[in-house]
């Protein structure tokens, strides 16, 4: 997330449209800029219109290459997955890492972005026995963010399906949704935030 969407969360945006707005609006301004070229502009012939079509499209690409959309922001494509687990009666976002997982540490710095936004409590659940481990992802997520050991290592294992990190809502004892970080984006955050 860059300044402008967190600006736009703040003012009381969605993910999703906090995540689209900005590319709307740069588009119609680069669309807004190739109108004015396009009819006060001397060229004439191909060029006026080439230079026209860049004008339309650059502003919208250069945002684009700053913040891209991934499929994740565009799509729901989470999963619900029948567990045995002993789940929390709440409802909670669950983030499964894997301590030694690169992009899992990486998540923290996501999480520590968004989780002012989110609207239930959200738990890191490490895949370890090492006590340890929790105190290094403790220092790491904001102080709303709780972290702790998984009390069933192999069926969390068995619910997100060995991807790491995994995003896990959670609402009376059951799952709602399961997404792999490749697919945990805009969408699945306004599902979370969904009142049910």
């Amino acid at each position: 997330m860059n300044g402008l969407e967190v600006f736009l969360l703040e003012i009381g945006f969605s993910f999703t449209l906090a995540k689209a707005f900005p590319h709307i609006f740069f588009f119609f301004l680069g669309g807004g800029l190739a109108f004015i070229f396009v009819k006060h502009n001397t060229l004439v012939g191909t060029m006026k219109w080439v230079f026209g079509i860049v004008l339309l499209v650059s502003l919208e690409a250069l945002y684009f290459s700053l913040s891209p959309w991934y499929y994740g922001d565009l799509f729901e494509v989470g999963y619900r997955e029948k567990t045995t687990l002993v789940l929390p009666k709440d409802r909670r976002l669950l983030v499964v890492a894997d301590p030694d997982c690169h992009s899992c540490i990486a998540s923290t710095e996501n999480v520590r972005q968004w989780s002012s936004f989110i609207k239930v409590p959200i738990e890191y659940v490490l895949l370890s026995k090492d006590s340890s481990d929790v105190d290094f992802f403790r220092r790491l997520l904001p102080a709303n963010v709780s972290c702790a050991l998984s009390q069933d290592s192999h069926k969390m294992l068995q619910l997100v399906k060995g991807y790491f990190p995994s995003y896990v809502l959670i609402d009376n004892g059951n799952v709602q949704g399961v997404w792999n970080n490749n697919v945990f984006g805009a969408r699945a955050l306004d599902l979370v935030n969904a009142k049910k």
